[in-house]
Order: C-alpha cells, then structure tokens, then sequence
C-alpha cells in the first residue's frame, strides 16, 4: 500500500473520531465516572467498528446502499432510545455529591464496550458516512478492490481513530481529578444534555 493511502487512511480515522458525538460524550463520560480503561475502551470499540465499517462498505458498496434503508427507521428508534437511557443515567449520576470512584469489579469493563457497540451500530448516520468514505477511496484508486486491500486500509483507519481516543481520553483522566464536585456535576449535566439533543435530532428524522 502506498503512503498516500497510509496518510489517507490515518487521516480518515482521525476525521472519524473528532467529530463531538455520542461515542465522543459516551467515553469521556466513563472517563469521569470510572477511569482511563473505561473510557479508553469505548473509543477502541469505536475504532474498530470504523474499520469493520469501512469494509463492509468498500466490500459491498452497491449492496448496502440498496437494503441499509429499509432498516434505517428501526436503527434510529433505537438508537434514540438508547441515547435517553444513558442520558438519564448521567443527570442520576450528577446528583451524586462526591466525585466517582474507580470501579474495579471486572463486570463493569464489558459495560462500556456493550454500550459503544449499540450507540455504534445504532447510529444510521454511521453507514451514510462509511459509504461515502468508501465511495472517496474507490474513486481515487487508493487501494485495489479486495479483501486484502481493504483490511489493510482499514487497519489504518483503526490506527488513526485510537490515536484520537487515546489522546482524548488521556487528557480528560489527567484533568478530571483537579475538579470540584460542583464542576463535575455540570459537566455530567452538560453531557447529558448533549445526548438529550443528539436522541432528539435522531428522533425527528425518523
């Protein structure tokens, strides 16, 4: 593979990642609550799926974009529903009057992966997004039409996605700890509002 579909691919996870999201306000959100590993853990979850994503759609690129809308109402519906529940659990969570403490019990870990993969695979926009991706990197020849090529690419996309989420969730776990109880209420209260907004964005284009 080339290094102009290196860069493409690194910079195409990057511009994946940064865009303020539910998956951006779902990690950060575990951040503050539990620590580095949670919240670095939605993001890795995110990461992959872009590449899973990428594949699928470069893969069957034709396929997807005949039978994806017959199930992009179902995927809203739930993907609303999902963002009021983890909404409603933060503003629970912001009552709270001491900062969160490090949850280590090992079932806890699975939680944030589980949560990243619904909001993930939830998200309609996710495929438009992969499709147009893959419709880019198809039309500049960037790589050649097959598996190997894909995943390949794709890798790139992983890389570049987790190299956000690592640096994202590094600076909020540094930070985190030099907040006020006060503070950090209002930004679990922000947070939630952020995702009150995005379910009702994702309710009225049902």
């Amino acid at each position: 593979m080339s290094v102009t579909a290196i860069t493409a691919a690194l910079g195409i996870g990057i511009i994946a990642a940064i865009p303020v999201g539910p998956l951006n306000v779902f990690a950060i959100s575990q951040t503050l609550r539990r620590d580095f590993l949670h919240g670095f853990l939605v993001g890795i979850t995110a990461s992959i799926l872009d590449g899973v994503y990428f594949i699928i759609a470069f893969i069957g690129l034709s396929y997807l974009t005949e039978e994806s809308q017959a199930f992009l109402p179902a995927l809203k519906i739930i993907g609303t529903l999902l963002l009021l529940a983890v909404a409603v659990r933060l503003l629970l969570k912001a009552r709270e009057v001491d900062l969160p403490q490090v949850e280590c019990s090992g079932s806890t870990v699975y939680r944030p992966i589980l949560t990243a993969l619904l909001l993930y695979l939830t998200n309609p926009f996710m495929v438009v997004f992969w499709l147009a991706v893959a419709g880019v990197v198809s039309a500049h020849e960037w790589i050649s039409e097959d598996m190997q090529s894909a995943g390949a690419f794709a890798s790139f996309i992983v890389v570049g996605s987790a190299v956000w989420y690592y640096f994202l969730i590094r600076y909020v776990s540094r930070t985190h700890h030099q907040l006020s109880p006060r503070a950090f209420k209002r930004i679990l209260t922000t947070i939630a509002v952020i995702l009150f907004a995005f379910a009702l964005y994702t309710a009225l284009s049902i």
